[in-house]
């Protein structure tokens, strides 16, 4: 392996237990790594939840760790992302800020919710094997919109860990193609969001909460603003990439970017991902996913979750 020079760039991955960040050079070699622990709290069985200060805290603790454990100046940093766990939803008021406590993707709440939109046997549902998981963000939100329906109004936006970190960073609302694709039942070939599938469901509001402009995985989604850059430790203006699921991010570093090849992730969860020029679909796996990590590709997923039987 060749000399690592500058510049290099930031990676920051927001996972179940733990918040992780590197430097990287511009091939992808690490330079170092910091991570940061929170606490998950388990409010009910079946139910988990976090606190999004927490993953902020720990991003500005490990991204200056990284910086003063390496020697790597914030000269020469010329950019930053974030990937994470998926469907871990927060809802926040106009300025940011959380309302409530995120719940954590692995939290299974929503069950019924997940019959509710079965039940609507809309076709977009073939575009995630059939049906949605209950962690994933629709199911959730629909939870919130039933069981919590002051917090739901309230709600300026409802988004993932990933964009509300991408949003401290820039100040900007971006979505990932990859994350809707996967999570939020966007399907790009019948033009993104379907607004007759979420009236089906009882929750046609639900796209004025979300971001509009939605992004492939390392799109510029803006710069980093002067007071993300102050409590970072790093020059403000660098660019910022839009995120991505931690997962599906691995497919990358693990050279799973065509056919033939496939991703196993092995983490709080479990799952395999691979790629295939044609659409694939089957209710025994999860997609066929359009586009959701490569352009021209599709993407199709199995692995081990959790969910209450209906």
């Amino acid at each position: 392996m060749g000399k690592k020079k500058p510049p290099y760039v930031i990676g920051v991955d927001c996972g179940t237990q733990s918040l992780r960040t590197g430097i990287f050079d511009l091939e992808g070699r690490p330079i170092v790594f910091a991570t940061k622990d929170y606490p998950t709290y388990f409010p009910r069985p079946g139910w988990a939840e976090q606190d999004a200060e927490d993953w902020w805290d720990a991003a500005v603790t490990t991204v200056r760790e990284c910086l003063e454990k390496s020697g790597v100046s914030k000269e020469e940093i010329i950019g930053i992302a974030v990937d994470g766990t998926s469907s871990t939803v927060v809802p926040v008021d106009e300025k940011g800020n959380p309302i409530r406590r995120a719940i954590l993707w692995m939290d299974s709440r929503a069950h019924r919710q997940v019959k509710t939109i079965a039940d609507t046997q809309h076709p977009v549902l073939k575009y995630v094997g059939g049906q949605d998981a209950v962690e994933w963000m629709v199911p959730k939100c629909l939870w919130l919109k039933e069981n919590e329906p002051d917090i739901y109004k309230k709600a300026h936006m409802i988004v993932e860990c990933t964009d509300w970190l991408t949003w401290k960073l820039t100040n900007k609302w971006t979505a990932s193609i990859c994350n809707t694709t996967c999570k939020w039942n966007y399907v790009r070939p019948m033009g993104g969001w379907v607004k007759e599938f979420f009236e089906a469901i009882g929750l046609e509001e639900i796209l004025d909460k979300w971001p509009k402009e939605v992004l492939f995985m390392g799109d510029k989604a803006g710069e980093l603003t002067p007071e993300a850059a102050k409590e970072l430790g790093l020059l403000p203006n660098i660019a910022v990439g839009e995120s991505g699921i931690d997962a599906h991010a691995g497919m990358l570093g693990l050279g799973v970017v065509k056919p033939g090849r496939l991703a196993m992730i092995m983490g709080s969860s479990t799952v395999h991902l691979g790629l295939s020029e044609q659409p694939v679909f089957d209710p025994g796996i999860w997609g066929p996913y359009p586009e959701a990590v490569v352009r021209g590709a599709w993407l199709i997923e199995g692995g081990k979750f959790h969910q209450d039987p209906l």
